[in-house]
């Protein structure tokens, strides 16, 4: 396995490959189960896999978040040389932001990236799209791969792709699990003991609120499935059925239907969501 933390010497190894299918996975460290599955299913897509490490100061709302990110570089690339990755590209800030931090979206936000953690995370997409535009840049793959826990990213990125006119092809994982239904994150590492009791709560109220749903009780649901969150001391951010493939409002022509949500347990932001047809 290669460690790159230079650009350029990413270039050259991408034109080593050039005949190969490179399938690039973007994280920010702190490598979990959930990380796993992504490089499991880039392997199966391409014949070289690149695993991208870098916390991105620019999609954090608040200077301490970016500091309390874990960093666990060395067992990261523990767990990535057993899954015998071909290359981490790891660069330092300067790397990736040559000419200093970006103080603007280096790029237009997509449309779909203003509601939701949008709104309630004003910036945070605008440094998302700066930070894999430039991957995308460094990192010409093929294929890229992301997960699905983070729904509105992939819509984002991949309105992203469109926009940059790139030719790659972007897939969305389907969210990984624990045992009790909670989804893989390295959140949640902050959430207390009895928090941690309680968090499976909330895949299982999104759950049965697509069992509930029909499309005249819509807000019924809504409301109903917030008031069970709370009843079990979330704080709900938003919590919204919309249609999956672009945030909008359900309409006669939704195929597949979203229910995303954010909700904070203590001081732990927890994202999740559950997709289904329209039948």
């Amino acid at each position: 396995m290669i460690v790159i933390k230079h650009c350029e010497q990413m270039h050259t190894q991408m034109h080593s490959w050039q005949s190969e299918h490179v399938v690039l996975v973007p994280t920010m460290g702190n490598l979990h189960e959930g990380h796993k599955q992504l490089i499991q299913r880039a392997q199966s897509l391409g014949t070289r896999v690149v695993v991208s490490i870098f916390v991105n100061p620019i999609q954090f709302n608040e200077t301490s978040d970016y500091d309390l990110y874990p960093r666990t570089f060395d067992d990261d690339l523990k767990l990535l040389e057993s899954l015998q990755v071909e290359a981490v590209f790891a660069p330092s800030e300067t790397e990736m932001y040559p000419a200093g931090k970006p103080s603007r979206p280096v790029i237009p936000t997509p449309i779909v990236a203003t509601d939701f953690c949008g709104r309630h995370r004003p910036g945070h997409f605008d440094g998302v799209c700066a930070v894999v535009a430039r991957l995308f840049e460094i990192i010409p793959a093929q294929t890229a791969v992301f997960g699905e826990k983070d729904y509105q990213q992939c819509l984002v990125i991949q309105a992203l792709v469109k926009t940059l006119s790139l030719a790659m092809n972007i897939v969305c994982v389907e969210t990984l699990r624990e045992s009790d239904g909670l989804a893989y994150s390295s959140r949640n590492q902050h959430l207390s003991e009895e928090q941690r009791l309680i968090a499976p709560w909330l895949y299982k109220i999104l759950t049965q609120s697509r069992l509930d749903y029909s499309d005249d009780k819509r807000q019924e649901i809504q409301q109903k499935s917030k008031k069970m969150l709370e009843n079990h001391g979330f704080k709900v951010e938003y919590l919204k059925l919309c249609d999956a493939s672009n945030l909008a409002e359900i309409n006669s022509d939704t195929q597949r239907i979203v229910i995303l949500c954010a909700a904070w347990l203590g001081h732990t932001r927890l994202i999740d969501n559950v997709l289904f047809q329209n039948s």
